[in-house]
């Protein structure tokens, strides 16, 4: 596959992608990968690409990947893209254009025009990654958190409200605290162990309601020493340095944002 990059800004990682699989979250970081620095432009893949991409499986007919390719656009479009700037409330759909095209086997795909910035012109406040690590991964989960810890590689300290986590990694409603801790977030750790080292969860829970419900979740992992100045492309910036600062602060989806989008409204 080669050394394929994942690069977008870090609204990407305050979305919920709801009801999404392990491979709708290899498809979608593939066409991510090809479409960052295209602007507005169409852009043709071959399935034959999607599938490397993606690292999905070439046993299966065209027709199953169609089908699963379809089935991850359609929730891709009910995923609530939205931010607020101001008095302003934006909800968009990322790709607008998504044909696909059975008997020449491609996918046509466009970036929503006025939300370009989201995989163009990423200087600060972006997140990066390797997309092989990633297509790696078994679990939508690992998926999810992977994608969060790489957005605070500098730091190597992700402070984030324990209901925002599970959230942003899609957990049923009906399952309890103590069970997200034991069934989703223990092996997700184990599974990510190998791509963060020393990567450490500590709960914080609130003693001053009853039970001690988990309040906020606190990762900690080896940060990764920034480069030269001149080697941007290897620096994922935070958007919070935490380095130097006596109590962590938290985290919440809303801070997650962009501090760009909020001079949008002025611009």
């Amino acid at each position: 596959m080669g050394n394929e990059i994942v690069k977008y800004n870090n609204v990407m990682n305050t979305l919920q992608f709801k009801n999404f699989t392990a491979m709708d979250y290899n498809f979608l970081m593939a066409l991510c990968s090809r479409m960052r620095d295209r602007g507005t432009e169409e852009v043709l893949f071959d399935f034959s690409e999607i599938k490397r991409l993606a690292n999905y499986s070439s046993k299966n007919d065209t027709q199953r990947f169609i089908g699963d390719l379809t089935r991850m656009n359609k929730k891709l479009m009910n995923v609530m893209c939205s931010f607020e700037v101001g008095d302003e409330f934006h909800m968009f759909v990322l790709f607008p254009t998504f044909v696909i095209n059975k008997s020449a086997k491609t996918l046509k795909v466009k970036v929503n025009e006025e939300y370009t910035f989201i995989l163009n012109q990423l200087v600060g406040n972006f997140t990066r990654f390797d997309l092989i690590e990633f297509d790696n991964l078994k679990s939508k989960y690992s998926k999810v958190l992977y994608r969060l810890l790489k957005q605070f590689k500098s730091s190597g300290k992700y402070f984030v409200k324990f209901e925002d986590l599970r959230t942003l990694m899609g957990v049923p409603k009906s399952m309890s605290n103590k069970a997200v801790k034991r069934d989703i977030l223990t092996p997700t750790l184990k599974e990510l162990g190998s791509y963060f080292g020393n990567l450490t969860m500590i709960i914080e829970t609130d003693d001053t309601k009853r039970g001690k419900p988990f309040k906020n979740c606190i990762f900690t992992f080896d940060s990764v020493a920034r480069k030269a100045a001149d080697d941007t492309e290897e620096i994922i910036t935070d958007e919070f340095e935490l380095n130097d600062i006596p109590k962590i602060e938290s985290v919440s989806i809303e801070q997650l944002m962009d501090d760009d989008l909020r001079e949008m409204a002025d611009n």
